[in-house]
């Protein structure tokens, strides 16, 4: 991408030292990177106690050589003031043209002059054009920054490129928190053009990069096979992960795959382990399923006591079957004293979770 250069002044005058300083607190990312390539210049920047010439032998290098490191160098030697004055808009033009030629900080530091109008005029549409290319060519955090200058610039003018698309880069360069909703994005066609293989692939990459909810959808996905091909040990494998991050729905699905012998070889205990989990990460799924197990005594030994108790988490935890079995327990008395209040709470909370789930709303008050 090349992209050209406008400014507004030149600011060439030796703003004493205070004025220095400042510029050097506001740029301390940009002159770590200045030093970063200072074996590049070896030679070109030693500056001695004399005045130097007007033009700094890196900028002559990078006119005549164009190499891009030597261009950002340059730049930054005048934004900086390193040759005892400052001149941001001639750095600025340099970092534009390191920029031009693929150097990734060229982009980013030249975004950040036009965010702030410095040395150039301000222009947020053409600081996002310049994170975009910093994105573009493998810098995660400048596909954030183009984002947030996108919006800001939104007044003036439509982001040149849709967000979605850049929180996809930066979830592709490893910003996990992007990935989600990148793909939520594509997923529903919310900004850009819907693409739920895109999404997919991007859950898929959420989850890889340690997001659990995105392990969930992914999961789910080829667990359905309706937009991408059906892999039920792959789904199988992606919602096991996210059951190790922490999510309770990944912990449930997952064990419904091993009690159904969906893709998977049938295990009820290890369904059972799995729904245990998924009531430890609070799927009331998945609390239900392991009072239902105490109570079959198939699995486990039969315990009353513990039944009721997973049934109570359950109806805390959204389950309205698990609602009906604690307002039984409590109605019949078989493991505590009856108590039909007690009961009516139960059954009154599984009718409004699940109206449609008749048999808590017939209950109440019968």
């Amino acid at each position: 991408m090349k992209l050209s250069f406008q400014c507004v002044g030149n600011h060439g005058s030796n703003r004493g030292l205070g004025y220095i300083l400042t510029a050097l607190s506001r740029s301390f990312s940009a002159l770590w990177a200045f030093f970063a390539v200072g074996s590049t210049l070896s030679g070109l920047l030693f500056l001695t106690g004399a005045a130097l010439a007007q033009t700094s032998p890196a900028q002559k290098v990078c006119e005549e050589r164009e190499i891009a490191d030597i261009c950002f160098a340059a730049g930054m030697e005048y934004i900086l003031g390193m040759r005892g004055e400052m001149n941001e808009a001639l750095g600025t033009e340099l970092l534009v043209k390191a920029c031009n030629l693929d150097a990734p900080k060229g982009c980013k530091v030249a975004g950040d002059q036009f965010l702030h109008g410095r040395g150039v005029a301000k222009d947020k549409n053409r600081a996002a054009e310049l994170y975009i290319a910093a994105c573009d060519l493998g810098d995660a955090e400048s596909c954030s920054l183009a984002k947030s200058a996108a919006a800001a610039g939104s007044e003036v003018g439509a982001s040149p490129v849709p967000v979605a698309e850049l929180e996809a880069k930066a979830c592709e360069l490893g910003e996990a928190e992007k990935c989600r909703s990148a793909a939520d994005a594509f997923y529903d066609g919310k900004g850009i053009a819907q693409d739920r293989v895109r999404a997919v692939s991007l859950y898929s990459l959420g989850c890889k990069y340690g997001d659990a909810e995105s392990c969930f959808e992914a999961g789910i996905q080829y667990l359905a096979g309706e937009n991408v091909g059906a892999d039920h040990a792959l789904s199988a494998e992606l919602l096991e992960q996210g059951c190790k991050l922490g999510d309770g729905p990944s912990c449930f699905e997952v064990g419904v795959q091993y009690n159904l012998s969906s893709g998977i070889p049938k295990d009820e205990r290890v369904a059972l382990e799995f729904f245990f989990q998924a009531c430890e990460h609070y799927d009331g799924r998945g609390c239900f399923h392991v009072g239902s197990a105490y109570s079959q005594g198939e699995i486990v030994a039969t315990d009353k006591k513990k039944s009721l108790e997973y049934m109570e988490k359950g109806c805390e935890r959204w389950s309205a079957n698990a609602c009906f079995f604690a307002g039984l327990g409590y109605r019949q008395g078989e493991v505590v004293n009856e108590d039909e209040d007690r009961a009516q709470e139960f059954f009154l909370r599984g009718c409004e979770i699940d109206p449609d789930f008749g048999m808590n709303c017939q209950m109440v008050e019968q």
